[in-house]
């Protein structure tokens, strides 16, 4: 099933509202200047316009897939996660820096709707591409921003270790740092959760 006849199948009220509960619920982000009821609205247009978009011809097949995996730093909690791979090639791409015209025509993987429902596949897919915005020039526009930081050549004079950019964010938020001892035992889980989740991608991504 292609992503927009995903989303025309189902019911846009329901999933606007699940998506406002949830985007409100993230622990990863703060929480929106706006009202819940008005994301709601926001994402039932963004459902509305993807569903216009006319779809890109590609010989390629590309599938977009939805996992549920466990968190590598929170590791007693699993969470979604969506990404773009394309069949036969065992690479996986980012989905929040895809166009919306190229998406509109990607197939969704049948075993991630067959495990997590319709319903949690579609709101994993929405939540990663409007996480640059809820508007398609808007999103393109700040896109490309990012790729064009990318391609800036980086001198390695201006750069700091991550050991010096996590002592920075402790301070700063007043974070107590981290034991040698708390440190290799979040290392242990965090290899473990690696672990569980390449077994889950396994069964995942036997079909392409």
């Amino acid at each position: 099933m292609k992503l927009k006849e995903l989303l025309i199948k189902i019911d846009i009220k329901e999933l606007s509202q699940k998506f406002a509960e949830q985007f409100y619920c993230d622990d990863y982000f703060p929480k929106p200047s706006i009202s819940q009821d008005d994301l709601a609205k926001k994402l039932k247009k963004v459902i509305k316009n993807i569903c216009l978009i006319h779809e890109v011809d590609t010989d390629i097949l590309e599938i977009i897939v939805v996992a549920k995996v466990w968190d590598t730093v929170d590791t007693d909690k699993m969470i979604f996660e969506s990404f773009v791979m394309k069949q036969g090639n065992k690479e996986r791409y980012c989905i929040n820096m895809t166009s919306w015209k190229e998406l509109v025509g990607f197939e969704v993987l049948q075993k991630s709707i067959e495990l997590y429902g319709e319903i949690d596949v579609a709101l994993q897919i929405l939540h990663d591409i409007t996480f640059f915005g809820f508007e398609e020039k808007q999103r393109d526009v700040e896109i490309e921003k990012i790729i064009e930081t990318l391609n800036v050549p980086i001198d390695e004079k201006d750069c700091m270790p991550a050991e010096e950019v996590f002592k920075q964010f402790y301070s700063e938020y007043g974070i107590p740092e981290k034991t040698e001892e708390e440190k290799e035992n979040q290392s242990n889980r965090t290899r473990l959760a690696i672990k569980k989740n390449d077994k889950i991608y396994k069964q995942l991504l036997e079909t392409i």
